[in-house]
């Protein structure tokens, strides 16, 4: 929810008659770390450069956990389809809009250390305990402003386009910790995440920020 106000308008509801009540997070920290590498921000105009400088680090990742189930949120099929063309590794199940229900069978149903790639496994989805130990984010999923719905929310409510980027990035982190003794990390790629918590830090509560951690690459 974010914030009472916000939420109340982009809802319909009066935000006189709503009680919002804000707690932190049962989850330890520890638990449920973020780990942020900005190799590069993935925007439009640098995005095939910057996923170039990806590739050698995502192999790394799939290295370290190589013993474990995992995500790889891609937020475009787009960039779905440069990680099935540029990472060789057996573990990854893909999927077009039309097999989205099977790939996610056939990761939970494997028996192997199997790491989904998906755009849209962001919400709505459960991967408790060996489910995913880990995930990584390419991209911060900002609302795509290809849309004139998105385009007209934005002229409407300004702060629109800030929260719901942020409330779709807790979605993906809430998708690997379900329960107080889970355990999974997130790690997130895109560059563009220091800009979120540069400029729209107001957005993010407290026990998120508790659980960051940067790691530099250069």
């Amino acid at each position: 929810i974010l914030n009472k106000e916000l939420f109340s308008k982009i809802n319909g509801l009066d935000a006189t008659k709503s009680v919002y009540y804000k707690i932190d997070s049962p989850f330890l920290a520890k638990n449920r770390p973020i780990y942020y590498m900005p190799i590069g921000k993935l925007t439009y105009t640098t995005k095939e450069q910057t996923f170039d400088k990806y590739v050698p680090y995502i192999n790394k990742l799939l290295n370290k956990y190589k013993n474990q189930k995992g995500v790889i949120h891609t937020v475009t099929y787009e960039l779905s389809k440069w990680v099935q063309r540029d990472i060789i590794d057996s573990r990854l199940i893909f999927h077009e809009t039309d097999t989205k229900d099977f790939a996610l069978r056939k990761h939970l149903n494997s028996e192997d250390p199997t790491v989904i790639v998906s755009p849209s496994m962001g919400t709505g989805v459960n991967f408790s305990d060996d489910r995913a130990r880990f995930q990584i984010l390419l991209k911060v999923p900002y609302p795509s402003l290809a849309s004139q719905k998105n385009k007209m929310r934005q002229k409407l409510e300004p702060d629109w386009y800030v929260y719901k980027s942020v409330s779709s990035l807790m979605q993906v982190y809430g998708r690997g910790i379900r329960h107080l003794d889970d355990n999974c990390s997130l790690i997130i790629l895109d560059g563009c995440f220091g800009d979120v918590l540069k400029y729209s830090s107001k957005w993010i509560p407290e026990w998120v920020k508790d659980a960051i951690k940067r790691v530099d690459v250069n």
